[in-house]
């Protein structure tokens, strides 16, 4: 009997995300556990990239699977027909009851402008995501940002 394990001390939200991307690997035929422990998924196997291995392909598609069950396009939809900003992305996190991250990836997927988004923890790059169409960058994890000139308003849009 398939039996799903979440992390007690994570936050509502991640292990909502959790559950439903573990339920993207009981539900597809085709995903196959890589060890005989059965899936397991750490948070490194969560970061989306070019999948190189059953395993990461596999975890990738329940990302899929996870993000299209928790904010499908219909429920995404008032948030990605706006002009773009931060408090779009925000709003759809709290209405939706997913996590930033998830709600700005979600967002830049969907949205009809070219967007990216960066995320940051002490000044250095943690993750990025561009959407279709934004120019290609080679930004370098870990690396320090520039610091933001604070007269821009939170989350307005750059040219």
């Amino acid at each position: 009997m398939p039996v799903i394990a979440l992390n007690a001390n994570s936050s509502p939200r991640r292990r909502n995300f959790s559950l439903a991307h573990e339920l993207g690997h009981f539900l597809s035929l085709w995903h196959k556990p890589v060890g005989d422990a059965g899936f397991q998924c750490s948070r490194k196997d969560m970061v989306e990239g070019k999948q190189h291995s059953q395993h990461l392909r596999q975890e990738a598609e329940a990302n899929r699977f996870a993000i299209e069950l928790l904010a499908p396009m219909r429920l995404m939809k008032p948030f990605v027909m706006c002009e773009p900003g931060l408090s779009q992305i925000i709003s759809a996190g709290e209405r939706l009851d997913i996590s930033k991250a998830a709600a700005a990836r979600r967002y830049v997927e969907l949205h009809a402008d070219r967007l990216a988004v960066v995320f940051s923890q002490h000044g250095r790059m943690t993750a990025y995501v561009r959407g279709e169409g934004f120019p290609f960058l080679r930004p370098r994890i870990r690396e320090r940002l520039p610091e933001l000139d604070r007269s821009w308003p939170l989350g307005a849009p750059t040219q």
